[in-house]
């Protein structure tokens, strides 16, 4: 850590565990130059917080693995409705009748406009922070539903309208709006692309919801779509816009 001075510069403390490195902790004198303890301290305090960071990031990786499982079993097709509903449990969605898959991912933009590269050894991950406030939103928004980590994004499953495509868009633009200003509050340039599947009889018919939510993921990535949220059912349109083709 470096000492602390008389010219008014701060005490900076290392935030890391191990290789994993979270920034700084800095601390400004003010009625009294800081000493010796109040240095231990500081570096006490780093510590702390290095460990909490270490402990969401641990946290997320161990959902992601859990449920990376249940969904890789869901995927190879349970042998009915009960164990594709029993697995569904398992991963929290308890809800009956018809839902939509969705893709959510978010990326932070420097300041030249490109997204930064991900540093392996962060320990603040932002992802690690934004999923337990995903999680919240999406109960709170939808009643409902379950988010998971997902590859590089995360894996929604949410109750929907069999004939109300616009209740369903309204919902997730909310959604939408509020996983954004999450997100910018843990790190400045943040955009959200969402992607949704059309409605499916049950979640038990995941497979079908997941390739439908890429296809729309992918138009949402290639047109670069980070405003609203993407609906498989307006596919057709976002194909005019690609030139005719597929996304």
């Amino acid at each position: 850590m470096d000492e602390p001075d008389n010219e008014g510069r701060p005490a900076l403390a290392p935030i890391a565990v191990g290789n994993h490195f979270g920034g700084y902790l800095a601390v400004l004198d003010a009625e009294r130059p800081l000493d010796q303890v109040d240095t231990r301290a500081i570096e006490h305090a780093a510590t702390m917080f290095a460990l909490e960071m270490l402990r969401e990031r641990t946290a997320y990786e161990l959902e992601y693995r859990l449920k990376g499982d249940l969904l890789r079993e869901l995927f190879n097709g349970p042998d009915d409705e009960r164990d594709a509903l029993r697995l569904l449990a398992d991963l929290g969605y308890t809800a009956k009748g018809v839902c939509r898959v969705a893709h959510l991912d978010v990326g932070w933009r420097g300041p030249t406009g490109d997204r930064p590269a991900p540093w392996i050894d962060e320990v603040a991950d932002p992802r690690t922070r934004l999923y337990p406030a995903l999680q919240l939103l999406c109960s709170q928004i939808f009643g409902d539903g379950v988010v998971m980590p997902w590859r590089s994004r995360f894996l929604l499953l949410v109750p929907a309208q069999t004939d109300d495509v616009e209740s369903d868009l309204r919902l997730a633009q909310h959604l939408h709006t509020l996983a954004r200003d999450a997100a910018a509050e843990l790190r400045d340039g943040a955009q959200i692309r969402f992607a949704l599947s059309s409605p499916l009889p049950s979640a038990s018919h995941l497979e079908q919801g997941m390739r439908e939510s890429d296809q729309a993921f992918a138009a949402a990535r290639i047109l670069d779509i980070v405003d609203r949220p993407v609906v498989f059912e307006h596919l057709g349109v976002y194909r005019v816009l690609l030139g005719g083709g597929g996304p």
